[in-house]
């Protein structure tokens, strides 16, 4: 609630800096929904449905360019890449690449090959132990 207040403030990175750490980290399932008393379950049919748990799954739910790049935000000058992921404010310039997630931030930048992207949680969990600001 000290987020959602301050969200629209001056002070919103301040309120998420000191709050978001102390969240509970729950799945939506097991904090919310196994604890609710009423709950209704309507069928959704043909919705189809995706776990977006990692950068590279959204590769699978967004639109890709000709050659099966995600770019999102910035621009991507690409010579023979393929399958990738670029999220950046600014030029990525790429060449003979495949499969990699770019990740571009104000504060670090991730580059990683797509099939192991899960393992990012270990570089947050990392940057955690050495008290580094990251997003």
């Amino acid at each position: 609630m000290e987020i959602g207040a301050a969200l629209d403030g001056p002070d919103a990175k301040a309120a998420l800096a000191r709050v978001w750490p102390a969240v509970a980290k729950d799945t939506i399932d097991f904090a919310i929904m196994e604890r609710a008393r009423d709950v209704a379950v309507i069928p959704a049919g043909g919705l189809g449905w995706s776990d977006v748990g990692s950068w590279a799954s959204l590769l699978d739910v967004l639109a890709p360019d000709e050659h099966g790049n995600v770019v999102l935000n910035g621009d991507h000058l690409s010579i023979d890449t393929t399958g990738s992921l670029i999220h950046s404010d600014r030029l990525v310039a790429t060449i003979g690449v495949d499969d990699l997630i770019i990740i571009d931030t104000d504060d670090a930048l991730l580059v990683c090959s797509r099939d192991r992207s899960q393992e990012v949680r270990a570089i947050v969990e990392e940057l955690q132990r050495r008290g580094a600001r990251h997003r």
